[in-house]
């Protein structure tokens, strides 16, 4: 997957490396320090796969990368950017197969940027879109997608689809 929750399973693979070679996976964020998460070994055609864990203290909204590095020397591949997601806690957040992710809580002032959205996870969600003119103190459910990409600097930023009012919780 190119997204998921700390603690996700992800397949890493890599190729082209020399022969029973040792090579470090490793994860961190894009364009900074990456920490080995596992080591496996290449096959006799230099392949290898590997599957690791999202490490728990990734933090969601940032992006990250898997490096598969050669220790001896400077050779290493990077893969597309894995983008965290929050863990579900208390049902505020809830992906389906497609992507579609759905966040209830209350309206905030926070966002700086963009309007912004505690959810019932207490986690700090900011909202790309039309907010359907609900103001800070609303409490509504968002249903939309994680943006890959945001200028709202906060948070998970989720593209909005659409924003209804919700119920008191239980």
């Amino acid at each position: 997957p190119l997204r998921g929750p700390p603690g996700t399973e992800v397949r890493v693979s890599a190729r082209n490396f020399p022969a029973d070679a040792v090579l470090d996976v490793a994860f961190g964020a894009a364009r900074s320090e990456h920490e080995v998460v596992a080591r496996t070994r290449t096959s006799g055609d230099g392949s290898t796969a590997a599957v690791v864990r999202v490490p728990e203290h990734a933090q969601p909204g940032r992006p990250y990368v898997f490096v598969v590095a050669y220790p001896p020397t400077l050779v290493r591949v990077t893969s597309d950017t894995f983008h965290v997601t929050p863990t579900q806690q208390g049902g505020a957040m809830a992906e389906d197969t497609a992507g579609t992710v759905r966040v209830t809580g209350r309206l905030t002032d926070e966002g700086v940027e963009c309007p912004a959205l505690r959810g019932d996870d207490g986690q700090l969600y900011t909202l790309a879109g039309e907010t359907g003119g609900f103001r800070p103190g609303d409490r509504v459910t968002v249903t939309g997608r994680v943006a890959e990409m945001s200028f709202c600097m906060q948070g998970t930023t989720i593209s909005v689809r659409t924003v209804e009012r919700a119920g008191e919780p239980g």
